[in-house]
């Protein structure tokens, strides 16, 4: 068994089953390249991660990489999920965020190539850049009603996505928002809409219609690399 602090107020032990447990009050330290977590040297024996209630946020990269991660227990109270905090979690199939997380943090969910199903929290109201870049086994997704932002690449490389649910009160997509979403057939962009960023749904091969607000000037960008056709609604 191993254990440490990871925050001000907060422990961590990793039992010989491989689950890692965090305990105690506020907010987990951020972690990078330059600062290691605690748990580095053995994030490859993690297979389930337990977050206790007390804690409140998720640092960055906290748990990037546990190629080997099955099962989160993420408690009410969490605010905020730091960048890149799942980034690489190979094996995780499912994650469910409570609705207290009002931030997820950019490229959270990359690279997690078996997650199938995730739940944005109702609080959120941006998809930040990369936040599910590569997610390849993801299949469709509702974006909450208080987003008015989607971010560059947020859901780049997201192969199987063949549904995905925008909200009226979507404001920006950003650059690449869907690319390479290979198997996306529709999509409704709200009347909400006021700016979209380059190629969007670039190389969505199966990409057929695009329902939009009539008026919009910016319909030769939501054609950039794919053959759709373009519907007013």
């Amino acid at each position: 068994m191993s254990n440490g602090t990871c925050g001000k107020n907060l422990t961590w032990t990793l039992d010989d089953e491989g689950t890692l447990t965090i305990s105690g009050t506020g907010d987990m330290e951020n972690y990078s390249w330059q600062k290691e977590t605690p748990w580095q040297v053995r994030r490859d024996s993690i297979q389930e991660i337990i977050i206790e209630a007390g804690v409140t946020s998720i640092g960055r990269e906290a748990f990037s990489n546990c190629k080997n991660l099955s099962a989160v227990k993420i408690p009410d109270g969490i605010i905020s999920v730091g960048e890149l905090a799942f980034n690489g979690c190979d094996s995780l199939t499912e994650i469910k965020i409570p609705d207290s997380v009002t931030h997820i943090g950019e490229g959270t969910f990359s690279n997690c190539r078996s997650l199938t199903e995730i739940k944005i929290p109702i609080g959120v109201t941006a998809i930040e850049g990369y936040t599910f870049m590569s997610c390849m086994s993801l299949r469709q997704i509702k974006i909450p009603d208080n987003v008015t932002y989607i971010g560059e690449s947020a859901f780049d490389c997201c192969a199987l996505l063949w549904k995905i649910e925008l909200p009226d009160g979507l404001k920006e997509i950003d650059d690449f928002a869907f690319r390479d979403c290979m198997s996306l057939r529709e999509i409704t962009i709200p009347a909400s809409v006021t700016e979209i960023g380059n190629e969007i749904f670039g190389n969505c091969i199966s990409l057929k219609k695009i329902y939009y607000e009539v008026g919009y000037d910016f319909e030769d960008k939501l054609l950039e690399d794919n053959d759709a056709e373009l519907i007013p609604c």
